[in-house]
């Protein structure tokens, strides 16, 4: 029988808050969030980066482990980290949640950080992200973190071979790559493509659903258009299908 290793992303409890706002701590307590997860039958939860660090600075990582634990709660993802290979101001200020998330990794006992390319439009050069990659999985391992780059249609990461020289370039066991069903389908990504990645590429996925045609623009689209899974058009059981056959396992 295969374990059960279902997680609620962050965004999948959080309510009626929106990255579009500028906000990513949740509007729904975490005991209510970690108790609907327990009852849909989750044993991961997934946190943004700012809400984690507000609920332990509001009630201590004692309590919240405690809660979390008391719920069958596993498995913390955390999220998202991004301008991890960029320069600058936006660096310096990516670096700082760095080091915040692996204080919140030792904190809560998670077990994966969820990163993502640039949305700038500038032409990284893949050596220095691959180089940047191998960086952030090293110290992620230290405090016991996967990391997992996410496919986005709008990013520098957006397509597989991109994403597959970064990892494998990077040549990191912590280090892997996040493919959601959402930016799969709107990048065109073919099922056939997934099933011929690499062994061990791919670390986790997630899905959800929606309808087959883009709604408004790729952000409006993946914030405020994803449905429940069963509720759109897109071919959910294939997917999952051409992943049981990879058994992947984080």
């Amino acid at each position: 029988m295969n374990e059960n290793r279902l997680l609620a992303s962050f965004w999948t409890l959080a309510g009626d808050v929106s990255p579009l706002d500028g906000s990513a701590i949740s509007v729904n307590s975490l005991e209510s969030r970690a108790a609907a997860a327990h009852k849909a039958g989750f044993v991961g939860l997934g946190l943004s980066i700012d809400d984690a660090k507000y609920n332990i600075e509001k009630y201590g990582k004692r309590t919240v482990r405690s809660l979390l634990r008391n719920y069958g709660i596993q498995h913390i993802e955390l999220e998202p980290l991004f301008d991890w290979f960029v320069d600058g101001e936006q660096r310096a200020a990516s670096d700082k949640v760095r080091e915040t998330t692996w204080q919140l990794a030792e904190d809560l006992g998670a077990f994966q950080l969820k990163i993502g390319g640039d949305f700038s439009g500038a032409d990284w050069p893949v050596e220095r992200v691959t180089d940047e990659f191998a960086t952030l999985c090293g110290q992620a391992s230290d405090v016991g973190l996967s990391v997992v780059i996410e496919l986005i249609v709008e990013s520098s990461i957006s397509d597989l071979p991109t994403a597959v020289k970064i990892i494998q370039g990077a040549g990191c066991d912590n280090g892997g790559l996040l493919l959601d069903i959402w930016q799969v389908a709107r990048a065109g990504v073919s099922y056939k493509d997934i099933r011929n990645l690499p062994e061990g590429v791919i670390k986790h996925i997630e899905f959800c659903d929606a309808l087959k045609q883009q709604q408004g623009s790729w952000l409006e689209d993946t914030v405020c258009h994803r449905l429940p899974p069963g509720a759109g058009e897109l071919d959910i059981g294939a997917f999952l299908t051409r992943f049981r056959a990879l058994s992947i396992r984080d």
